[in-house]
This record gives C-alpha cells, structure tokens and sequence, in this order.
C-alpha cells in the first residue's frame, strides 16, 4: 500500500461484502464524539473511499508518527495521487522562528559580522528564521549612551584617548560597576520594548558592551527567571576586552586560543565555550579560484594590471589621505604605467573629495566611497593595505590576499597584528614611506606574493559562519514558547 509504505499508518483492504461490518450499535454520536472529530472521520472516509481503491477500507490502526505535519499531508497526497485521487489541501505554513542579534555600530566590524551570521542562519534555514539585527545603543538607550557610535568614531581618531577609556573601563573595577550600572539604568526601557515587539526566542550579543543587559531585561521580563537563551558571538580575535565574558550565557563563541584561555580566566566553564573562528560573510567562501582579469574589469579597473587595494575601514577611519598619495607615488616611480591603486574610503566622504580631484602620474588611481560587495574587490587584487580590524583581516586572508597593515586601535586590535605576521601572509609599519616600500617588494616579487597567499588561506575560517549560525539555530527552544511578562 502506498499510503503505509509513506509512514501514514497501517490499512488493510478488503473485498466488497454483503455482511454487516462488525461494530456496536451505539453511535459516535452517543458515545459523545465531537462534531470536529466527526467532521475529520468524514473528510479521512470520503478521500480513501472509493472505486479506485477496489473496495472498502477499514482502517485498523494507524501509528503516531513524528513527521511535521506539512510532510505527512505531503505523503498522503501523494499515496491518492498515485491511485487516481486527488487531496485538494491548502499549504500549511509554519511560523517564522525569531531570532534576535544586539551589537552597536562601533567600527564596521560588528555590523559586517552580524550580517554574515544573518546570511548564514537564513541560508541554512530558508524561509524558516525572522532574524532582526538591533543596533542597542542606538536604539534601546537613552543619553549620553545613544550617541555611543558617534563617541566611537571620535574617540578612534585618537587612539591614545581610545586606550585610557577602555582600560579604564576593563581594569579599574569600581569604574566598570559604575559604568555597567548606569547602562544597565539607560538602556532597561528600550529593552523591554525591543524584547516585547521582536519577541526573541534567542538572544545573540555581538559587541562586547550588549552581553550581559539583555540578560538583566529578561529576567525581568521572566518574573526573576530568563526563559530565554542568550549567547555571545565574540568578534575579536586574540585580544578580547573583558567585557565580552559573562558567567550567565548559554554558549559564548570565541575565535582563537587566547580568547577561549581568558574566557576561561573570567569565569566561564568549558562546557560554554565553542570555538570555530571569526564570523564573516558567506561570500568569501565562495571566491576559491577567482578569474582576477573578469573581476577588475567587473569593478572598473583595467584587467592586466596588478591592483593594490588600500582600504579605510568601513568608518574611513585609520589617515589614507596622506597613505594613499605616499604610495600611489611609490608605485608611479618604481613601476610607471604598470600598476593600478584602488582606494575605498569607506564613509569619509571629506577624504574621497581631496583624493578625487588629485592626480597622479605613473599610475591608475580609482577612489571610491563605501562599496558591496567588498569580497569582489578583494578577490580582484593582488594585496591589500589596510588596518587591523579582525574582520578585515580575516576577509583578506579567506581570499589570499598579503596584507600590508598600517596601524591598529588598541587595545583589542594589537593581536591582530601578532596574527598576521606570526602567519607570514603580512607585515606591520605605521609610516606611509615604508608601507609603499614593502608592497612595491611583494610586487616586483611574484613567487613571494604567491607564498603569502597560500599562507593567509591557512590561516582563514571561512567556514566557521556555518558551524556557530547552526549551533545558534539548534538551540531555539520549542515553537509553543513566549515571552513571559512579569507580573
């Protein structure tokens, strides 16, 4: 029988007869049957019932299954159409699991990693995950807090005031509990409504100041208990500020050994901890064998010329103006007409402005803003200049580019730095002179070049996007679970 063969239970036909079938005289009716019962008894009779089936069928019993409901319909339809019938059943559909991601638009790391968990947990679950990213300084707090990623962009122009406030903010205790007290105090409000209108059935903390507030938001919203999972994505790579670290969630998933050792240090149990690397966007996965000529044609730049990348960040923080004109000078004297730069400004649109209306000789310059998508451009070239923003870094190195860094924010980012030239895929200078030196070497050697990629493909993970987006969707509690409101 096709219907059993598809999981659906166990029928037996039978033959027409002139004898009574076997039953008592009370009715379902008597017996006290529901009118929805009834009705579903006289919808299953009507479909199974008929000529093409030869006879009558008494069903003699019918074993629970866990399919989802949509596929058991599936097979039934499918068993009736093989023998002639059709089951005319409306699509089920199936609620959309929420699934919400906090970080702050501090540097365009931490919404370039969110992105890239979004694209990877709707990839793997299509049609299936509502994931909202909420910027919650931005949008939860109240002032001074709200104007945080504008104090960021200030702040990392200089990096010396950068350094004072985050130590203060790790090391010196009683200014962390007096700072963690008052955001706590400025962001509880924009909490509870972000909790209440996304109603989250998990919590995903992508910034190192959003770990442990929605904790605090939730167990108010829980009468005193979090019934919601919360995890944190640590976008660092080696060293992490304290701050990422709370003893209260569920998983927290970190990018290197040192991170895990001093998660470790700050209380966490080993049983909390995964460690796949650092999230960044599916698409740099993608690029293995990139045809470079199509692609710098694709992005405007002429095919047969080898192209150096010079990137901003995505804030156009880190001094390219004077970088951009040291370098593109460089190349003009040592290789004339035979390179190309391409300078991406990212959001610094005063900076694109002076760069664009220069002009150098011996080389072909492309200035341009903020650009998507920035695999393409990197798989293009042939090495990059940049800052050592852990997402930055670790895009280049999925596509084998050498990388050439010209300064760091302390001090989350001095690891990075260790990383890339303990892994031999870059080098280190914070003087324009001696960063266009260094990329003219690479240039003028190509077997060099060739080494350095092998070496930054080595130490790329593009696949850790996948492994943390599913263990992030394993953990979504049962569909019958809301938001519980205190009392």
């Amino acid at each position: 029988h096709a219907a059993s063969r598809r999981g659906l239970g166990r029928f037996e036909l039978h033959a027409p007869s002139t004898r009574r079938p076997h039953c008592s005289r009370m009715s379902l009716v008597e017996r006290g049957a529901r009118p929805r019962q009834m009705a579903l008894l006289g919808l299953l009779a009507v479909c199974l019932a008929g000529p093409a089936w030869g006879g009558e069928m008494r069903v003699v019993s019918q074993t629970a299954h866990a399919q989802p409901l949509r596929l058991r319909w599936d097979n039934l339809r499918s068993a009736l159409r093989r023998d002639g019938l059709r089951l005319h059943m409306p699509p089920i559909r199936q609620r959309k699991r929420n699934v919400l991601i906090l970080m702050s638009d501090t540097g365009g790391g931490h919404r370039a990693s969110a992105l890239a968990l979004k694209a990877a947990m709707e990839e793997l679950n299509p049609n299936r995950l509502n994931v909202t990213i909420v910027d919650m300084y931005a949008s939860c707090s109240s002032l001074p807090w709200r104007w945080l990623p504008q104090m960021y962009r200030r702040l990392a122009k200089r990096p010396l005031q950068w350094w004072l406030a985050v130590h203060l903010f790790a090391d010196f205790k009683p200014m962390r509990w007096f700072m963690e007290g008052w955001i706590n105090y400025a962001t509880s409000n924009g909490l509870r409504q972000c909790l209440e209108a996304h109603e989250p059935e998990i919590v995903v903390s992508m910034h190192a100041m959003t770990s442990i507030y929605p904790m605090h938001a939730l167990r108010r919203l829980g009468g005193g208990r979090r019934r919601i999972p919360v995890v944190t994505v640590v976008t660092d790579l080696t060293t992490v500020h304290p701050a990422w670290f709370d003893k209260g969630v569920d998983v927290c998933f970190v990018a290197s050994d040192e991170a895990a050792k001093l998660a470790r240090a700050k209380g966490l149990k080993q049983s909390q901890l995964r460690q796949y690397g650092l999230p960044i966007h599916p698409m740099f996965g993608r690029k293995n064998n990139p045809n470079k000529p199509a692609l710098r044609r694709k992005i405007g730049a002429k095919p047969g010329k080898p192209l150096v990348l010079l990137v901003g960040g995505g804030d156009g923080v880190g001094g390219i103006g004077r970088l951009a004109d040291t370098v593109a000078h460089e190349l003009g004297q040592r290789f004339p007409e035979q390179m190309q730069l391409m300078i991406v400004c990212g959001k610094n649109e005063k900076v694109r402005a002076e760069l664009s209306a220069k002009h150098w000789e011996g080389v072909d310059v492309y200035v341009l803003g903020f650009v998507k998508p920035m695999c393409e451009y990197m798989a293009a070239s042939d090495c990059i200049i940049t800052k050592a923003g852990p997402g930055t870094v670790m895009e280049a190195a999925s596509q084998g580019l050498p990388t050439m860094l010209s300064g760091y924010l302390p001090p989350q980012e001095a690891g990075n730095v260790d990383c890339v030239v303990r892994g031999g895929f870059g080098a280190y200078s914070r003087k324009p002179a001696v960063i266009a030196k260094t990329v003219c070497i690479w240039l003028a050697n190509p077997k060099m070049l060739a080494d350095m990629s092998v070496k930054a493909k080595l130490a790329a993970r593009p696949g850790a996007v996948y492994a943390i987006a599913q263990d992030i969707c394993n953990m979504l509690p049962s569909p019958n679970g809301k938001l519980s409101h205190a009392a």
